[in-house]
């Protein structure tokens, strides 16, 4: 019996009133539409789209071709256009975001440095008032906390030139620290050492309480050492994340060292003369800035709150986040990268053992070839924590109704055959490009894939590159005999959608994008409701959820995994209003 596919077309086309702009883009960008359509006009189109679309679509009317050619050109246009329109947002994000938490930075240390040259009030005195304690304070909170924390909060994720700049800042004042401050109270401890005096406010002390002293002192100045060592250090690393990584954890090693000399030196003070001892009061700064160094949601959160007050919305926030995936790459790069490692494979050449498992393989990869942008028939969108089956079955089964339709096997983006697994990252921040390299989005559907991460940003992008939503088919893996299981747990699915609960095989990827994400829409919650805006736009429940009955001679059995079947009737007249 030969496999369906009309029902396809309803399940991300029964929009075609739905165009990009309904919720997701702002008039404006009708605009830049019909602009970005006539600039790249202008251009080379062969740089990006094949001029020889139609011998990759052999068996389809010339006419036919020239159409998809056309879209695919506008698409590449579009793209680009909104991929440009999304790096000047997440700059002025980056700028203003980092650029506060900089100069809070800046301002901090330079009066830290005043602190710095007024070391004799600070490390010695021969009166304890309350004024001293009231300097230990002012201190303890410049130094340990704003201008630690603020140097270290201040660069965003993948940005180098600015971690290099807070790195440096930070080994700046650290030099200072050394030389101002605890330089002179050890050259001070030394002299007494050598006159036989030992005494401090003024007051008589046991000699070993001056050991003591100097022990602790010599512990601060090899966690200032340390301090400007390693945060010069990092500099050289290429990585902005290890870089960061890096700049915290020296951070929390410089405050723990501290906070254990002037835990000893407090303990002295306590019990050899009976006070309590000013520097104490420098732990108000040094414990909230040691547990931030040590929590990074709790930063994670601090950062998003920073960002919400500079944060765009709606379309301008999803263009910043899909600018966010490309990273540091200028749009000429990423182009050139993208073009040289697009690649599809043919349908026909793959088969049930290939997606039963996501290990990758050398052997599937070869199965795919090289292939100019615009040249593949749909992005293949799928959850690897799904039935293998129930896809396998569905996929088949779009496959075969494709080629009932194009005389011809559909050309595929299909991660496991088309990602060069030694270069992943390389080719994880061409997927917009990619995208728009295909005519349509096909989602095979099952009850994981809303908790997939790489799998909404791939919906995601798609919409918001300029492709339109009736290019989005979804299709839902339901397993024979559990139809009514997998739709419960599909609706579910939708309704309790939160990108906090999505995951990723490697958790680093996660954490970058949720970055990437706070940074863009400065609240993860927005994004949700951005999701949710393009799910409820591509009719996600009763495209997942709604009973398919068809009353004609090709309608397939109750426990098929594939709901219903249309009459060829409906099939044909569906395709002309998608069309």
């Amino acid at each position: 019996m030969p496999l369906p596919w009309s029902w396809l077309p309803f399940a991300g086309t029964s929009a075609a009133a739905f165009s990009l702009g309904s919720q997701n883009m702002s008039s404006s960008d009708d605009s830049a539409h019909s602009s970005a359509e006539s600039t790249f006009d202008e251009e080379n189109s062969d740089a990006d789209v094949s001029d020889t679309a139609s011998t990759t679509m052999s068996g389809e009317s010339h006419a036919g071709s020239r159409v998809i050619l056309a879209r695919s050109k506008t698409k590449m246009a579009l793209m680009r256009h909104n991929l440009s329109n999304g790096q000047r947002v997440l700059h002025k994000i980056r700028c203003r975001v980092s650029g506060l938490l900089l100069m809070l930075g800046l301002v901090c240390s330079v009066c830290v440095m005043f602190e710095y040259s007024r070391s004799r009030s600070l490390e010695d005195a021969d009166v304890l008032d309350t004024g001293k304690y009231i300097d230990q304070v002012i201190f303890g909170f410049l130094l340990y906390f704003c201008q630690i924390v603020c140097c270290c909060l201040a660069p965003l994720q993948d940005d180098a030139k600015l971690t290099r700049l807070a790195l440096l800042q930070l080994a700046t004042v650290a030099l200072l620290g050394a030389i101002f401050q605890v330089w002179p109270a050890i050259q001070i401890s030394l002299d007494q050492h050598a006159g036989n005096e030992c005494s401090m406010y003024g007051m008589d002390m046991d000699p070993i309480g001056c050991h003591l002293n100097l022990a602790q002192l010599c512990m601060r100045m090899t966690a200032l050492a340390f301090m400007v060592v390693g945060n010069l250090v990092t500099m050289f690393f290429s990585d902005p994340d290890r870089m960061q990584r890096c700049m915290w954890t020296i951070a929390a090693t410089f405050l723990l060292v501290e906070i254990l000399a002037i835990l000893m030196h407090v303990i002295v003070s306590a019990i050899l003369l009976h006070i309590f001892d000013p520097m104490a009061m420098r732990f108000l700064g040094m414990l909230p800035s040691m547990v931030l160094s040590r929590a990074s949601m709790l930063r994670s959160r601090f950062q998003v709150w920073v960002t919400g007050f500079f944060s765009y919305r709606n379309n301008r926030a999803a263009a910043a986040g899909i600018a966010g995936l490309v990273g540091n790459c200028s749009i000429p790069e990423v182009m050139s990268q993208a073009k040289k490692r697009f690649r599809c494979v043919d349908f026909s050449r793959l088969d049930r053992q290939e997606l039963s498992t996501n290990k990758p393989s050398p052997t599937c990869f070869t199965l795919s070839r090289h292939i100019k942008l615009g040249c593949c028939d749909a992005f293949i969108s799928h959850s690897w924590h799904d039935d293998a089956p129930a896809k396998w079955e569905a996929m088949t089964w779009w496959k075969s109704m494709f080629q009932n339709s194009r005389q011809r096997s559909p050309m595929i983006w299909l991660d496991k055959c088309c990602i060069d697994q030694s270069d992943i990252e390389a080719d994880l921040r061409c997927l917009p490009i990619f995208l728009s390299g295909c005519h349509e989005l096909v989602v095979f559907c099952g009850p994981t894939y809303l908790s997939r991460l790489w799998c909404i940003m791939e919906l995601f992008t798609f919409v918001h590159i300029g492709c339109k939503l009736h290019e989005i088919n979804v299709i839902p893996l339901l397993r024979r005999g559990h139809i009514a299981e997998d739709r419960a747990a599909l609706r579910d699915s939708f309704l309790n959608f939160d990108v906090m609960n999505c995951d990723c095989f490697n958790t680093a990827d996660k954490d970058k994008m949720l970055d990437i994400i706070q940074t863009a829409f400065g609240d993860l919650e927005q994004f949700n409701d951005s999701v949710r805006s393009i799910l409820n736009d591509i009719d996600w429940m009763r495209t997942c959820t709604r009973e398919w009955q068809w009353r004609d001679p090709y309608a397939v059995p109750d426990d098929s995994p594939i709901p219903s079947i249309p009459s060829p009737k409906k099939h044909f007249l569906d395709l002309n209003v998608t069309m």
